[in-house]
């Protein structure tokens, strides 16, 4: 009986059909996911220390966050089209 089960779970196991390569793919878009993520809290976190200090440094320093942000996006996306 225990061998027909291992036997069983053995052919069930070797029939699931996966590519390697997919999974690759879901990973690297899921970290690339959670970059997109991490761009928007520079974003938000470049905000909000301009309006605490009021600097010369405030407006090219939410030009450079905002280009971060939208290479981010553009990334992701690129990403997702080619993958």
């Amino acid at each position: 009986m225990d061998e027909s089960l291992f036997s069983q779970l053995l052919k069930l196991f070797f029939n699931l059909h996966f590519e390697v390569w997919g999974l690759i793919k879901l990973a690297i878009l899921l970290g690339l996911f959670l970059y997109l993520g991490f761009a928007l809290m520079i974003l938000r976190q470049v905000g909000l220390m301009s309006r605490a200090l009021n600097g010369a440094f405030s407006g090219p320093l939410k030009f450079f966050a905002w280009i971060y942000f939208i290479a981010s996006i553009v990334i992701f996306f690129i990403a997702a089209i080619l993958l």
